[in-house]
């Protein structure tokens, strides 16, 4: 029974995905989408991810790190700063829309546990609104306040 224990709690430790390093500051998106992304999309593209109970499981917490990791490397907000060199591209912005706009994101799995996290038309006009504006404007630097 001890070593049932003691597994378990091997099991239960936090891995270097929930020890990322954290962005400092506020995420350089509008202010208005703050909200949003926050509620939406946080948990698995910044470094600011709210770990649930359940991701402490054995098998769940290596299936959501996974997931976690996954996110992040596609497209993490944490990264983007307000100097040129880590601003979002077009194409990335485009893709936040096309993927928001297809109800591809958040995913069916993270909206079910996750009811908070659904878009409703104005959040996704919100990102495609954003992504328009910099294929109009140019750069596709964020209004920041």
């Amino acid at each position: 029974m001890p070593a049932l224990f003691a597994a378990l709690a091997l099991t239960l430790s936090g891995s270097s995905t929930r020890t990322a390093t954290h962005a400092s500051g506020e995420l350089v998106v509008p202010d208005h989408l703050r909200p949003i992304i926050s509620r939406a999309c946080s948990d698995c593209h910044t470094y600011q991810t709210q770990w649930p109970w359940y991701s402490r499981l054995p098998v769940v917490s290596l299936l959501i790190e996974h997931d976690v990791k996954k996110g992040r490397e596609h497209l993490n907000f944490s990264t983007w700063a307000a100097n040129h060199k880590h601003q979002p591209t077009r194409n990335q912005l485009q893709e936040v829309c096309d993927a928001v706009s297809e109800n591809a994101m958040p995913p069916r799995s993270y909206r079910v546990l996750h009811p908070k996290s659904r878009l409703s038309p104005p959040d996704i006009d919100a990102f495609c609104d954003w992504a328009d504006m910099a294929n109009n404007r140019g750069p596709a630097a964020p209004e920041v306040r």
